[in-house]
């Protein structure tokens, strides 16, 4: 297992190309979001409006807020920022895009990605009655 030395994630393991990845997996959400009619707060509106704030972008959030600069970053595969957050946050909305007609490239090329890597896991998947079921509760 490849394992690198202590890092912040949200620092030293965040440019300009990594926001554009955070940026359009946000929008893929977006889009999900819109097919399903329901409203979606973008996470930059979001994070600044949990801390009071105002940021232009997540790398100068990330980087004036210090409880996100001094997170360190994973030192190895298995860490549970890929161990839960690709299966658990990535995977399913993969699935959720695919059930609604959305795209998700992002998502699908990350999940493909880390997916040799992952724990076994139960999966969530989502299906057009599995979506008709939960609109009625």
């Amino acid at each position: 297992m490849q394992e690198r030395e202590h890092f912040h994630i949200l620092v030293d393991g965040f440019s300009p190309e990594a926001e554009d990845i955070i940026q359009g997996l946000d929008a893929e959400r977006a889009a999900i979001a819109r097919c399903l009619h329901v409203g979606y707060t973008p996470i930059l509106e979001q994070l600044n409006g949990f801390w009071n704030v105002h940021h232009s972008s997540l790398q100068d959030f990330f980087l004036k807020q210090a409880l996100y600069a001094n997170l360190e970053g994973p030192r190895s595969i298995r860490h549970r920022f890929i161990q839960e957050d690709v299966p658990f946050g990535i995977v399913p909305l993969v699935d959720l895009g695919r059930t609604v007609g959305s795209s998700t490239p992002i998502s699908k090329a990350l999940s493909e990605l880390y997916r040799p890597h992952l724990q076994p896991y139960d999966r969530i998947e989502f299906s057009a009655d599995s979506l008709a079921a939960m609109s009625k509760r």
